[in-house]
């Protein structure tokens, strides 16, 4: 009967476009409906004015028109179009979140309209494979709130950007790409929470696959400095490292402070959405003030790289070029720029050394303290006046500037840096190959 009533009011639908006026009619149409062998009087079953201008309906003409027309319909038919219906209620609300985020992101990356969307089902797509085939799910289900804003509405944490990374990466194919997908979640994690957002993920492959050669350089010499940069024991650079999922989760989760950072929480910036407790509004627009008048990072801000730092840095590149057609001549190049740069730091140490002020004992002075001892043999204590030079500081660095300066006489490496990368090949091969490659516990 109730699809019957439906079809009926129906009619009246484009005499009244307005939804609570339609609403009005569909309810009045039971109002509408008597029963003729009632025992009950007329008066009882007299329906409203408004109803009666549109003639009244008889119970059993009602019944049995219903059971003409829908008669087929089976409960799990009504159960079925009930569950499609919140499907379709459900896709639109997912619908308008996709739009939202991809007109926010979309400001801020080089990607087109079209392969973000791509990337942003990539990664919605791994948040539910990893909340629904893993066991392992809890943290993941305990950071998904519907009614948080649509960029914090999803999360992944380092295991599934391990295989995002793996899949979209166009260094995939580096020996240590665990370890790159390590520290670039660790550079993309500011708050240490260990979950990532839309927005950061796709900053991050927007410099990888469209920054230019200095962008892309920079990303690299980031992940290799805290508090992106951790030590991995079991990289190698001549042989593939994999971490286990529970080395991965253990690094991605350490704490590892930047000489040059200010350990005062007030002055780190987290999402205020990422926090327990009630979101605050005020924290909210101080964020997003906050990143409107944020001016671009200065290569000048960058920490130097200290000496293990820089050693793996180069291991690092040595992987980027297994494999390339011009991976000879990349070897080459990698080893004049290092070789390069250690003279230059050799000959800037030497020169520092030269011109640190410390007096220099004169002949007659450093004659008189050799001579001059107690009787019982033993040297006696040197005249104050007598400095001794410095300690020689064995630990060396490089700046940001350097580095570029170096690679840049290269033009191999120039090219490979500036090699463009097609997007939607890696995009289609991701989507077909994701659920494999999850490999789901």
């Amino acid at each position: 009967m109730a699809p019957t009533a439906v079809t009926k009011s129906s009619e009246e639908r484009e005499q009244h476009r307005w939804a609570q006026r339609w609403i009005e009619i569909r309810l009045g149409f039971f109002d509408n409906v008597i029963n003729k062998d009632s025992p009950l009087p007329s008066s009882v079953q007299q329906a409203s004015s408004a109803c009666e201008r549109k003639g009244k309906v008889d119970i059993t003409d009602l019944i049995r028109e219903s059971h003409e027309r829908f008669g087929a319909i089976r409960y799990e038919d009504v159960e079925s179009m009930r569950t499609r219906n919140c499907l379709y209620v459900i896709q639109t609300l997912e619908m308008t979140t996709k739009q939202n985020v991809v007109r926010v992101v979309l400001q801020d990356v080089k990607f087109s309209s079209a392969d973000l969307e791509e990337l942003y089902y990539l990664f919605k797509r791994e948040h539910f494979l990893s909340c629904y085939w893993n066991f392992n799910n809890s943290r993941i289900l305990s950071h998904h709130d519907p009614s948080l804003p649509y960029l914090e509405q999803y999360h992944i944490d380092c295991q599934q950007f391990r295989t995002l990374y793996h899949l979209l990466s166009p260094w995939a194919y580096s020996p240590s790409v665990d370890s790159l997908a390590l520290w670039t979640f660790r550079l993309l994690d500011e708050n240490s929470d260990g979950l990532i957002n839309f927005k950061e993920f796709a900053f991050a492959f927007d410099v990888i696959f469209n920054g230019s050669f200095t962008d892309r350089l920079k990303l690299l010499f980031k992940m290799h400095i805290p508090p992106a940069f951790t030590e991995v024991s079991t990289l190698s650079p001549s042989e593939e490292a994999k971490l286990s999922k529970e080395e991965l989760m253990h690094f991605s989760q350490l704490q590892v402070t930047s000489p040059t950072e200010n350990h005062s929480p007030d002055d780190k910036t987290k999402s205020p959405e990422k926090g327990k407790g009630k979101i605050d509004i005020q924290a909210y627009l101080k964020q997003w003030q906050d990143e409107l008048v944020r001016k671009e990072e200065s290569i000048k801000d960058l920490p130097r790289m200290n000496q293990s730092q820089f050693i793996q840095f180069s291991k690092t590149l040595y992987n980027l070029f297994h494999g390339d057609p011009e991976e000879e001549l990349l070897y080459r190049a990698i080893a004049a720029v290092t070789s390069l740069l250690l003279r230059m730091e050799e000959v800037g140490r030497k020169l520092q050394n030269s011109t640190s002020p410390f007096k220099t004992p004169s002949p007659e002075t450093s004659t008189r303290a050799k001579d001059t001892t107690r009787g019982d043999g033993s040297p006696q204590q040197l005249d104050s006046t007598v400095s001794q030079p410095p300690k020689e500081n064995t630990e060396w660095s490089f700046a940001f500037e350097q580095i570029l300066a170096s690679l840049l006489n290269e033009p191999s490496l120039v090219r490979f840096f500036e090699k463009p990368t097609e997007l939607k090949a890696k995009l289609q091969s991701a989507r077909t190959s994701q659920i494999r490659a999850s490999k789901r516990v």
